[in-house]
């Protein structure tokens, strides 16, 4: 998977980070990567952490632990279980992929 979203690169539904941001800052990316997945017709948006914004893997440094974000999103967005996080190395680096998914018909606020 991570393969083919490098090659994607960015877009209005792919963001690439190199380390976790707080939960404020991760809400607001749900909701616009849900609803532009929603809007150029994909299943899921997603963040991946530990790609610089040049596509190049660099690695996370932080190991966010993920328990309550299920319980957040479902709160705020109600569809939590379409969302997966996938943890993994990648040439030696650290790789958080965080699938979010589509609207659904309806936008996420």
């Amino acid at each position: 998977m991570l393969k083919s979203l490098l090659k994607q690169g960015e877009c209005e539904y792919i963001e690439f980070k190199e380390n976790y941001f707080n939960k404020d800052d991760f809400l607001k990316y749900y909701s616009a990567l849900s609803n532009s997945a929603t809007l150029n017709n994909q299943d899921f948006g997603y963040v991946i952490f530990g790609v610089c914004d040049n596509g190049k893997t660099c690695g996370t440094s932080n190991n966010k632990d993920e328990k309550d974000l299920k319980k957040i999103i479902e709160s705020w967005f109600g569809n939590s279980l379409d969302f997966k996080i996938y943890k993994f190395e990648f040439e030696e680096k650290n790789i958080a992929i965080y699938q979010i998914p589509c609207a659904k018909g309806r936008t996420a606020q």
